[in-house]
């Protein structure tokens, strides 16, 4: 948007800049947090701490392969949805799996 506004010979319409950039970073976030919040009731079921090690390299990277094909920055859809999975993994994942997890 900026190259386009110094570049363009016609004035920034600044209403739709600022809409154009709310809506561009609300979608990353809606998205990693929904993300999140889907894959935190399947990270209670698996028995094993092995399974949490997956399901914890798996997370960003399914985070990121959702957010790119809709055009939005799978990077920052990625930190929301390790900030809302640290925000209540704590609770939801066993203390032998965050053990197991961490030297992971």
């Amino acid at each position: 948007m900026a190259i386009e506004a110094v570049t363009d010979e016609r004035p920034c319409p600044w209403s739709g800049t600022a809409l154009a950039f709310v809506e561009s970073y609300a979608g990353k976030i809606v998205i990693g947090a929904a993300i999140s919040l889907l894959l935190i009731p399947v990270r209670r079921r698996p028995p094993e701490p092995l399974l949490h090690s997956v399901l914890s390299v798996a997370t960003p990277l399914l985070t990121y392969l959702s957010a790119e094909p809709l055009h939005v920055s799978g990077v920052l859809a990625v930190v929301t949805c390790g900030l809302v999975t640290t925000r209540f993994g704590p609770r939801v994942i066993g203390s032998d799996a965050r053990i197991q997890v961490i030297a992971f």
